[in-house]
């Protein structure tokens, strides 16, 4: 192969790594106690609270299982969709 192939396919590869991680960050929940975005699969807890919702994950309320944040609203699972992430309830 030559260099200017192998150039240009680098290139390529980081602007589109750079656009999908963008994308995520953008499209993800985060946890609201501890900022983590959570992985496929995992649960996230949406709990009420005075200015709207709050999303924790489950690795927060397994340390604090006193009650902390409050009313569990809803649970949601992080799942994967053909063309981005997205959230469903759980």
């Amino acid at each position: 192969m030559n260099k200017f192939y192998m150039r240009g396919s680098l290139g390529l590869q980081k602007a589109m790594l750079r656009k999908s991680v963008t994308l995520l960050a953008r499209s993800s929940m985060h946890c609201s106690s501890c900022g983590r975005t959570p992985l496929v699969g995992e649960n996230m807890c949406i709990f009420t609270e005075a200015k709207g919702e709050r999303a924790v994950c489950t690795l927060c309320i397994n340390t604090h299982p006193d009650g902390t944040y409050g009313t569990v609203l809803r649970s949601e699972r992080i799942r994967v969709n053909e063309s981005s992430l997205r959230r469903l309830p759980a």
